[in-house]
């Protein structure tokens, strides 16, 4: 049986309240593109980013150990951790890259003046698009 709920709408409504009162963040990754005649020799890099908007939150060992990252000796470090939750409509700002991307580990998000590391994204997506994007972030 088909879902009845209406995810796009929940989708859009995430967006809005992250635009008026989350913060917008810069997220980047880097790619490489081989030449497919030259397949052995290494591609050229390039990192694409994207302007998104989030809540960031201070992180918890719960929030982090959530994304399958155990932490060093069980100790955890407020001023470098933080859990976001990032909308998944995003706009590309670089000229090159796919026009949208799913978080993954190693992605770095930019705010606050800083970079952050992605160490885990677990997307919510009930039936399919997702609706939102949570993550533990380490500066």
């Amino acid at each position: 049986m088909a879902s009845k709920f209406n995810y796009a709408k929940s989708q859009a409504t995430a967006e809005r309240l992250l635009k008026k009162f989350g913060r917008s963040l810069l997220i980047s990754r880097e790619f490489s593109e081989a030449d497919p005649a030259k397949p052995w020799e290494p591609g050229v890099a390039y990192t694409a980013t994207y302007l998104a908007f989030a809540a960031v939150l201070p992180a918890s060992k719960g929030t982090i150990e959530a994304f399958d990252n155990r932490l060093e000796g069980g100790t955890l470090i407020d001023e470098r951790l933080r859990y976001v939750l990032m909308s998944p409509v995003m706009t590309r700002t670089s000229t090159l890259g796919p026009d949208i991307i799913e978080p993954q580990s190693l992605d770095v998000l930019t705010f606050d003046g800083r970079e952050w590391t992605v160490l885990g994204c677990t997307p919510l997506n009930p039936a399919g698009p997702a609706v939102l994007y949570p993550m533990g972030v380490k500066r």
